[in-house]
C-alpha cells in the first residue's frame, strides 16, 4: 500500500511540475527549472533551461532568492527565429549589473547566442 501512495505521488508530481514546451519558429525545446546556490552571492537561483534531444541548448535565471527577498528576476521571450533571455538583478546584485540580455537565433535547428549586452543605468556596459 505504501509503494502504491509513493508511486501516485510522484505520477501526480510529474504531471504538476513538467512545463510545456517552448517553440522557436517550428523547432520545439523542452523546459526544465533546475534550482542552484550563486554560492559568492548566496541566493538560491532557478534556472530556465531548454533542451534539444536531451542536450541544454540555453538556459536563463528566473528568479533568484535569499530570505524573502527577490535579487534577480528573468524572463524569456520568442520572436520569430529568436529567443529573449532578460535577467534583472536587484539590491546589492545590480552594483555593477542591473540587467543582461540574451538574444538567441535559431541556426540549423539550435540556438546559438547573437548577442549579449549587459547594462548599468540604463546604459550599455559591456556588448559582445
Amino acid at each position: 500500500m505504501k509503494k502504491l501512495i509513493v508511486f501516485s505521488l510522484l505520477f501526480i508530481n510529474c504531471f504538476i511540475y513538467s512545463q510545456k514546451p517552448i517553440k522557436v519558429s517550428n523547432i520545439e525545446f523542452k523546459v526544465k527549472d533546475l534550482k542552484k546556490i550563486l554560492v559568492d552571492e548566496k541566493v538560491t537561483a532557478t534556472f530556465r533551461t531548454l533542451y534539444k534531444n536531451n542536450k541544454i541548448e540555453c538556459g536563463c535565471i528566473i528568479k533568484g532568492v535569499r530570505n524573502d527577498s527577490i535579487f534577480i528576476k528573468g524572463s524569456i521571450q520568442v520572436k520569430d527565429k529568436e529567443l529573449i533571455c532578460k535577467e534583472y538583478y536587484y539590491y546589492e546584485l545590480k552594483n555593477y549589473t542591473d540587467s543582461i540580455i540574451r538574444h538567441f537565433k535559431l541556426n540549423k535547428g539550435h540556438l546559438i547566442i547573437k548577442e549579449y549586452l549587459r547594462y548599468n543605468d540604463g546604459k550599455i556596459i559591456y556588448k559582445k
